[in-house]
């Protein structure tokens, strides 16, 4: 219920900008697939765990402004979940520890269209973190047990962040473009002034692959 409030606030707001600029824009979707640059690294600690990636969802609006037949400025308005995944196998139970950063963005991209199909994109995003913290599901053969626990970073969180996006899409038809975009992140998740690990402070930086489809409205 939650996703859906804030991409239908998305929805509305960019619909309502576009349509007073008379500029094109749409909306796009898809999946996360997420990992951090963590320090100190948990692999390290916990020579056990098994780094993979963090599936999770995005949902947003884009609004572009053509300044000639190739080239143009494409805002957006996101929301997406990034993160990280790792794994132990134990004696009759496996460990997920996941750690979540759901995250508002603001890209501003340059955009190139070098044929009618295709077009490719890059520039700086501005994030404000909604909600961070880790999470650990204890899996047990059992499929009726599952023991969970989990921690938000709350106060401790950085809430402004930058990162830097590329990627590309291609126009289907009239409507509908696929894309695929990669987003590099420069900003830790987790405040310096933190009580989580203040002998050797913590780290979490995230990186995103995001793969899904586009509608133009």
């Amino acid at each position: 219920m939650k996703k859906l409030l804030i991409c239908l606030i998305l929805i509305i707001a960019t619909v309502s900008m576009a349509s007073a600029l008379d500029l094109n824009y749409g909306l796009r979707s898809g999946v996360v697939l997420g990992n951090m640059s963590v320090d100190p690294d948990p692999t390290d600690l916990e020579p056990g765990l098994e780094a993979k990636m963090k599936m999770g969802f995005y949902c947003g609006l884009w609004a572009r402004h053509m300044m000639n037949e190739k080239m143009g400025i494409t805002a957006e308005l996101n929301y997406v979940e990034k993160g990280d995944r790792y794994s132990e196998e134990g004696t009759g139970v496996t460990m997920h520890w996941i750690m979540y950063n759901n995250v508002l963005e603001l890209p501003v991209l340059f955009t190139y269209l070098p044929s009618e199909k295709f077009a490719l994109f890059a520039g700086p995003v501005l994030e404000y973190v909604i909600s961070s913290g880790y999470k650990m599901l204890y899996d047990v053969e059992d499929p009726d047990i599952a023991e969970y626990m989990g921690y938000n970073f709350g106060e401790w969180t950085n809430r402004i962040g930058f990162s830097i996006a590329a990627g590309m899409t291609y126009q289907v038809n009239e409507i509908f473009f696929g894309e695929v975009r990669y987003t590099y992140g420069f900003s830790n998740v987790i405040g310096d002034d933190n009580e989580l690990m203040p002998a050797e402070g913590l780290e979490a930086i995230p990186r995103t692959l995001t793969i899904g489809i586009g509608i133009n409205l």
